[in-house]
């Protein structure tokens, strides 16, 4: 039989992941009507989405958010589409499924009609984090 000190500390748990769980859920409606209207202006303006899933603690997510934040060469490329991120340790969303996401960070550029331009998982940290996103923004350019 268990104490009634670790029933007590277990309820405690249950409630706080109940409650992880219910801001999740709230995040992840928030962060639906940011994409649909974000699909809006991307359809009045005629412009592309930079769509990010990164997750809290994800070393390539970290890069990859350092770099669009503080790289200027980056910033001045992506200036061109409606940016949209998404933490996915802390939201429950559909369009995990849609985006058939399955790994860390996981980066898309998408048009108004969600048709994927391109996408990435991962980014490659050896040698230059930089010039390897770069790279990847800037391949096939349509």
């Amino acid at each position: 039989m268990i104490s009634e000190e670790v029933y007590l500390e277990s309820l405690e748990k249950l409630k706080q992941k109940e409650q992880l769980n219910l801001e999740a859920i709230t995040n992840g409606q928030q962060f639906e009507e940011a994409y649909l209207e974000t699909l809006k202006k991307a359809k009045n303006e005629n412009k592309k989405i930079f769509l990010l899933f990164y997750m809290e603690g994800c070393d390539g997510c970290n890069v990859v958010k350092y770099l669009i934040d503080n790289s200027k060469t980056i910033k001045n490329y992506l200036n061109k589409y409606l940016l949209l991120y998404c933490d996915i340790s802390k939201t429950k969303t559909g369009l995990a499924q849609k985006y058939n996401l399955y790994s860390f960070p996981a980066y898309f550029i998408i048009n108004s009609n969600e048709k994927i331009i391109k996408k990435r998982f991962g980014i490659t940290v050896m040698k230059d984090p930089e010039r390897d996103f770069l790279s990847w923004l800037m391949k096939n350019e349509q």
